[in-house]
């Protein structure tokens, strides 16, 4: 209500009202009226919309990452890929003046081998041998990567030197992992930092980098946690890359495992060994039938 006092002579006034929150008004006044009451409509203020996070952005990134991946798993029933593995071992030469770098090594053996892989949902695969070589110090038995390395970060879990470890993108992964968003949410490539919830569970620590449009691994650089027990307490890095083929799988590309070990030798000697997996994968074929019987092959066929 507004009491309206005129000083001196008028025709009219005009008065205008306005509150936060409300629709603002104006009305014309004239001498007579001596109390004016004035309602305003009630206007909501529309603003950009707030989000009040109980958690880390990361972890929902992840849960629609993993939701993609389990709707994947369902669809993809088997496939076919072509393989190239290396192995290079490099070592201390004998006379060498240790240093930390590799400058003070030299190759120990190389080893190739081009195969091509099987795999059938839930677990099974094979990798049929198409071709191997090796450094002449090395006898062709002696070849371990004729056995096939498929190790795929985007499966629940992968083996490393006989140890089974939960990757972060395991149907659980939210229970056995920390996410954190390491970058801009709005982003359509985020990096997310891993470590395992607990210290005494093997897992992985490290970065995995997403596609926020399709909720899809870009690549993935881990290492292994301290409950991992890795021999001679050596230390391994394991990068990989993901490709999109037929424009709804996310399957390996790329593979590097790096990993450097101290030998020690009747406690004089203590040699170190620095060893390098990489593998490349393409060719692949989705949901293609073929002959099951190749999983009941002896697991290095030339």
């Amino acid at each position: 209500s507004f009491l309206l006092r005129a000083t001196g002579p008028l025709d009219s006034v005009v008065v205008s009202a306005s509150m936060i929150g409300y629709q603002a008004t104006v009305v014309r006044v004239t001498p007579s009226d001596t109390l004016l009451d004035i309602t305003l409509a009630e206007r909501p203020l529309r603003t950009a919309a707030i989000v009040v996070r109980a958690e880390d952005p990361a972890v929902g990134i992840m849960r629609e990452v993993i939701a993609r991946k389990v709707a994947q798993q369902q669809r993809l029933s088997r496939y076919t890929y072509t393989l190239y593995s290396k192995f290079v071992a490099i070592t201390d030469t004998l006379t060498a003046a240790r240093s930390s770098g590799t400058s003070d090594s030299t190759v120990f053996s190389i080893l190739e081998s081009y195969s091509k892989g099987y795999v059938a949902q839930p677990d099974r695969f094979f990798n049929q041998i198409l071709q191997r070589r090796q450094t002449a110090n090395i006898p062709p038995q002696a070849n371990f990567v004729s056995f096939g390395t498929n190790l795929n970060a985007y499966d629940d879990a992968i083996t490393i030197i006989g140890e089974e470890i939960p990757t972060p993108f395991a149907k659980d992964a939210l229970d056995i992992y920390r996410f954190r968003l390491d970058s801009d949410d709005r982003d359509s490539l985020v990096r997310i930092e891993v470590e395992p919830s607990s210290s005494f569970r093997r897992g992985f620590t490290g970065y995995i980098f997403i596609d926020t449009r399709t909720f899809t691994p870009v690549e993935v650089r881990l290492t292994p946690n301290e409950a991992v027990n890795l021999p001679f307490d050596a230390a391994l890095s394991y990068t990989q890359t993901f490709r999109s083929v037929d424009e709804w799988a996310v399957l390996p590309e790329t593979m590097h495992i790096t990993s450097s070990l101290h030998a020690d030798i009747l406690f004089v000697l203590s040699p170190r060994l620095d060893i390098a997996i990489e593998t490349y994968c393409y060719d692949y074929v989705l949901n293609q039938p073929f002959d099951d019987g190749v999983f009941d092959q002896r697991r290095v066929e030339i």
